[in-house]
């Protein structure tokens, strides 16, 4: 079969802007799933009385949330402060299973706190006393 040219250039006219405009579909949908993502953890924090300090979205190492995450989630790595001040930290799956980020739906797992042992964390010896 023989081509010719106008028939390449034609192709070429209906490629290029198909191609075109899937990369900036792509950039669009990253762009909207990071915005909603970090919007949907903040207001969930914020309803719960946390204000969110610090946030790292995770692609590989998504903690507990390693073999319980969809396609359509995100997971974060995140610190949040009560309001006391006090820091706690913890992992955030965000979006439902089947419908990812259209639902709104952000599940939150809790570093565990340090446990107070009831003095320093290590061996002070005070004068006067001896060593057991």
């Amino acid at each position: 079969m023989l081509v010719l040219a106008s028939d390449a250039s034609d192709t070429a006219l209906i490629i290029v802007p198909v191609f075109i405009a899937a990369i900036g579909f792509a950039a669009l949908n990253l762009w909207w799933t990071f915005k909603r993502s970090a919007a949907m953890l903040e207001r969930h924090l914020r309803e719960r009385g946390y204000v969110l300090v610090s946030r790292q979205y995770r692609w590989l190492m998504r903690g507990p949330f390693w073999w319980r995450a969809s396609k359509g989630q995100s997971v974060y790595r995140f610190a949040a402060e009560d309001a006391e001040g006090v820091r706690h930290e913890g992992w955030a799956r965000v979006g439902g299973f089947f419908f990812g980020l259209l639902s709104n739906q952000v599940d939150i797992r809790w570093d565990a706190e340090p446990r107070d042992q009831g003095g320093p964390g290590f061996p002070v010896v005070m004068p006067g006393e001896r060593l057991r």
